[in-house]
């Protein structure tokens, strides 16, 4: 039985016993009063009969009546006959008997003896009243007391169950934590020596344990998840790194200009910085939560002249052209996080595409959120693969040229990356159409 049950039910016990003791006590006292009142009520009725009558003789003796033994007799069975309707008997004996009162439960009645004066001190008068009037109200009153009790006892109960249930809720909660936690792989069990909320918590405490102790595949996922985000970081340092090898060459070849040996040096600085930045974002992405990302707003314009650079070399080794289409001048994301995403994307899309063929940026404004489109006129995605491409790994295209295959994980990591904004990403395709991307952030 838990603690709070046991609580509740000593409780309960702890009012029953007391309320029993006040209420023998006080019904044992209200019914001695009040048949203690009873019994004086008697005794005073009972000296005014025996007053009246011993009048009633001396009144009739001053009219010139007896005033004897029987004449006592008569008026005594006069008196007899008029308080039968009071429900009271009247009695008188000869016999030589103490005055006295006293209870005769066997027949219910206040018994009361009393000798009348001189000269008929040897003559009783017995007095008997019906006391059963008071048991049949002291019946009621006990009556109406069990429904008050019983109502205080369902109030009681109801008013324990919501106090000690708003006690017992941060254990019980403790209790519903325990099963969630698997923190480190420890050997040491609790002992249960109760069924109640601390032996049932030590209960949860063993499972625990036992599920750290034999379940160990989940430290090996956690493990193939650090290996994932390594191996985007590879895949995505190949972009900048490609960069700087692009102006690298061209910084070799003979006939460049002093000016534009200065523009490919700023080129090459401004890609090793971004892939320092890129490392470190990427190394932030193994612990990486919401609350880590850097929002900021971001102009439209500039993050379309950033990409037009990173993928200056790209696009023009095959004479793609880059067609930006923008109607919102702001979007608010992580910067780095973002542009990686959007480099993948059109990453992906040169190489999917046809020499002197389109591909287009478009960022506008859609129900309070920005939508980037990135579409290609390239060969397209298979129907069937489309539910799949997300997934780390995955090759839509396995008959894809060397030159344009990589590990699989740049869809996956821009899927995570959305994820991260509380966005969302989509893809729309026909195989030898072309494909559109769309990133609502």
């Amino acid at each position: 039985m838990k603690i709070k049950y046991k609580l509740i039910l000593v409780t309960i016990l702890m009012f029953i016993i007391t309320i029993n003791i006040i209420a023998g006590i006080s019904i044992s006292q209200y019914n001695s009063l009040f048949m203690e009142r009873e019994l004086n009520s008697a005794k005073n009725e009972m000296n005014f009969i025996i007053n009246s009558i011993e009048n009633y003789a001396k009144d009739l003796q001053a009219r010139g009546g007896t005033y004897n033994k029987d004449s006592l007799i008569s008026i005594i069975e006069i008196y007899k006959k008029y308080y039968i309707t009071q429900n009271i008997t009247l009695d008188h004996s000869e016999e030589n008997i103490e005055d006295s009162i006293y209870l005769d439960t066997e027949e219910g009645n206040i018994v009361i003896q009393n000798k009348f004066n001189e000269p008929f001190e040897s003559i009783s008068l017995i007095f008997k009243k019906s006391f059963q009037d008071i048991y049949n109200l002291q019946k009621r009153w006990n009556d109406s007391f069990v429904k008050v009790y019983l109502l205080l006892s369902g109030i009681l109960i109801l008013i324990l169950m919501f106090i000690i249930g708003r006690i017992f809720k941060p254990l019980d909660n403790l209790i519903d934590k325990t099963e969630q936690i698997i923190l480190e792989n420890s050997k040491e069990k609790l002992l249960v020596n109760s069924d109640d909320e601390v032996g049932e918590l030590s209960m949860k405490f063993n499972i625990m344990l036992d599920l750290l102790n034999v379940n160990m595949e989940q430290i090996k996922e956690g493990a193939k998840e650090k290996q994932w985000l390594l191996d985007n970081l590879t895949h995505e340092m190949r972009t900048p790194l490609t960069s700087i090898q692009g102006f690298s060459e061209y910084l070799m070849r003979t006939n460049a200009t002093e000016e534009d040996r200065l523009v490919a040096l700023n080129h090459i600085n401004e890609e090793t910085s971004r892939l320092k930045q890129l490392i470190d974002k990427m190394f932030d992405l193994m612990t990486l939560k919401k609350e880590s990302l850097d929002i900021v707003q971001l102009n439209s314009n500039e993050i379309a002249d950033t990409l037009r650079k990173i993928e200056f070399q790209k696009l023009k080794m095959k004479n793609i052209k880059f067609k930006v289409n923008i109607k919102t001048d702001h979007f608010f994301a992580d910067q780095d996080l973002i542009l990686i995403v959007l480099t993948n994307l059109i990453d992906n899309a040169v190489n999917v595409s046809k020499d002197n063929s389109e591909i287009e940026m478009a960022i506008y404004r859609e129900e309070n959120k920005a939508v980037i489109r990135i579409s290609d006129k390239g060969e397209g995605i298979a129907e069937n693969d489309i539910p799949y491409i997300f997934d780390p790994f995955f090759k839509s295209d396995k008959n894809r040229p060397a030159s344009y295959k990589g590990a699989g994980l740049g869809l996956s990591l821009c899927k995570k990356i959305i994820d991260l904004h509380n966005g969302h990403i989509e893809v729309k395709s026909q195989k030898n159409i072309g494909t559109e991307f769309y990133i609502w952030i």
